[in-house]
């Protein structure tokens, strides 16, 4: 009889139900959640029929980098695993995107993600993230400002865009710390996870201990509430593609053109949702678009009979019919921003 752990993996790939013959790349950092991942994707491969090989990120930046190192790929030559190592280095983490070092190596790590699935090397990126991870996330973003549509895709289980699966996302991590001691899996604790310096930890450590005081199960209690707005997003999805045709005056590879009439009449709500769209169409890119700046692209375009906005990402020009969005350049300097 399975443990609980083990359990949830089998069904979770049981109703996955793709092609048996999957390469399966498992994200291993050495801590808890992604041993015990690895665990199962090894103790189940045979199962399932899956190839597994690992993906290792040494970012250079601990001493225990090299420990940590040498303890995954030794795990793995004990299961006969391939082991790729990625070692980042200074021109790395300049050139990443993002303004944080937890941010930056996220990004480094799905950019090695994205070419590994379009080099064909695997056909799928597990990570081992559990239900806290997801709670900590949430949080992080809301706090943050995020909308709700952000909010209720944070961390799927099953990410089909960029070929990212979580089979352990609905456990707690008491769980696989549970399993990880039963089968005497060598792990390593990153010490920067108890530095409140950073917010995720801030968040882990000190607020979320309080909140329990108030609710001890409220992990439980925003995990469905974070269902329930996928649900509401999937319904809000279909209203705002029927706005966007019926608003929509012209498109091509860099610009939008809208008619301004016909959008001031639409819900608020509906707004909102289209300057989302409108940025991603563009640009593929949601990052940095946080929900006060489509609150207040929202207000100007309502209350001003010319309207102007630019961001690095996109122009926006809104007259007393048409709203004008393209994408920019580039190098194009920003010649006026809200």
């Amino acid at each position: 009889m399975m443990d609980i752990t083990a359990n949830t993996y089998y069904h979770f790939f049981r109703q996955f139900s793709p092609p048996s013959s999957l390469r399966l790349g498992v994200s291993v950092s050495g801590g808890v959640d992604s041993m015990v991942l690895l665990h199962l994707a090894h103790r189940f491969a045979d199962y399932f029929g899956h190839r597994i090989s690992v993906i290792h990120f040494n970012h250079g930046l601990r001493a225990q980098s090299v420990e940590e190192e040498a303890s995954v790929v030794s795990y793995c030559e004990s299961l006969c695993l391939s082991c790729q190592v990625h070692h980042f280095t200074k021109r790395d983490w300049d050139s990443a995107p993002g303004t944080g070092i937890e941010e930056k190596a996220r990004e480094l790590r799905r950019q090695i993600f994205q070419m590994l699935i379009q080099q064909g090397s695997v056909d799928w990126i597990l990570l081992g993230h559990s239900l806290d991870d997801r709670t900590e996330t949430a949080l992080f973003h809301f706090i943050r400002g995020c909308s709700p549509s952000h909010l209720s895709h944070v961390m799927l289980s099953v990410d089909r865009e960029h070929h990212l699966l979580r089979p352990l996302l609905t456990l707690p991590k008491s769980k696989l710390i549970e399993y990880a001691a039963h089968f005497h899996l060598p792990t390593h604790e990153d010490e920067s996870n108890l530095d409140t310096f950073f917010s995720r930890n801030k968040i882990r450590h000190q607020l979320l201990p309080l909140i329990r005081e108030i609710n001890p199960n409220f992990r439980d209690a925003l995990d469905r509430f974070i269902q329930i707005l996928r649900w509401e997003d999937e319904v809000m999805s279909d209203e705002v593609s029927k706005a966007w045709e019926i608003c929509l005056l012209s498109q091509d590879k860099s610009s939008l053109s809208f008619d301004k009439r016909t959008w001031c009449i639409l819900p608020p709500a509906i707004q909102l949702r289209l300057l989302r769209k409108m940025k991603v169409v563009l640009t593929g890119n949601q990052r940095d678009f946080y929900y006060s700046q489509l609150i207040s692209l929202q207000m100007g375009i309502m209350t001003n009979v010319c309207f102007r906005y630019e961001d690095k990402w996109m122009a926006l020009e809104c007259t007393e019919e048409q709203i004008q969005v393209r994408k920019r350049g580039e190098n194009e300097p920003i010649s006026e921003s809200l």
